[in-house]
This record gives structure tokens, sequence and C-alpha cells, in this order.
């Protein structure tokens, strides 16, 4: 008597379903750690891009002898399209270059820091915080960037790198 056998017996299935089940457990947690690391580095990269066009559009107001209308400290661009436009010529030249992403874009915070690196220890520089969207822990910083998660500064907080 010959038994046709087809298929996989219960035992092999589970012994399967455990192998895989062991592997995800394995997996998921690095898989959510490079995840993390990947927004924190593109929040980074997107803080410097913003750090540069605020740079150059300070360069160019003082270029132009508008030193004066230069007063971005505190002030938060939401760059993600939408919103009401900015009313000033200045703000509105900084989100014109950032908006270009529409919704893939995010919120530009400007801030101001004691330079320690200065000549005489006293003179302020600008900082740059970049965020997704409202309320997003992922907060990206130019300059002195976190590398690691756990050194994310506090959203309009500066934090210089260790």
């Amino acid at each position: 008597m010959e038994k046709n056998k087809k298929g996989f017996t219960l035992v092999e299935l589970i012994v399967v379903l455990t192998i895989i089940g062991v592997l995800a457990a394995i997996l998921v947690p690095t898989l959510m750690g490079y995840i993390r690391k990947s927004r924190l580095k593109t929040s980074n990269a997107s803080a410097k891009i913003a750090y540069n066009v605020l740079t150059g559009t300070i360069g160019k107001y003082l270029c132009d002898g508008k030193e004066n209308e230069v007063n971005c400290v505190g002030m938060e661009i939401n760059c993600r399209g939408g919103e009401p436009q900015p009313k000033d010529e200045f703000t509105q030249m900084i989100y014109d270059s950032l908006a270009q992403n529409g919704e893939g874009s995010g919120i530009m915070y400007i801030g101001q820091f004691e330079n320690p690196n200065s000549r005489d220890g006293k003179d302020k520089s600008y900082f740059v915080h970049w965020i997704v969207a409202e309320g997003d822990e992922m907060v990206g910083q130019y300059p002195d960037p976190a590398y690691e998660v756990e050194d994310t500064p506090v959203y309009k907080t500066f934090r210089p790198a260790e």
C-alpha cells in the first residue's frame, strides 16, 4: 500500500513559523533604529539647507543696505504650503526657497545663541531647527547637528554638539 504524501505536516509548519517569528523579533527593532537615524539625518540636512538660505538672504539684505529689516530671531516659517503666505519680503524670500517641496517640506525655526568660538566669546550666531510637522520629536539642527537620536535637541532650544 502506497501513501501519496502531499504538503507539510503541522510540526513542520510550526517550526517554520517559529523561525520567522524569531527573525522578526530580532529585525524589527533594528530596522526601527535605522528609520529613526534616517529621519534625524534628513532633518539635519534640511536644517542645513534652511540655514544656508537664511544666511544667503541675510547677506543679500546686508549688501543692499537693509540691515535694519533683518529681524528674524524667534521666527518660525511653515514651508509646507497651504499656510498663509509670509507678509514681509525677507520671510517671503526664505519661504520661496524652502517651500518647493510642498507637503514634503517642513517648519523652520530661527534662533540665536552665544557663540563661544567667537573672538571675544560674546558674539551671537544664528541657529536653525527643522521639523517635518508640528509636534515632531525628530528635530534637525544646524550648526552643531546631533548625530545620535538620543542627542536630538528640544525644538527651539539650541544644543551644542558634545
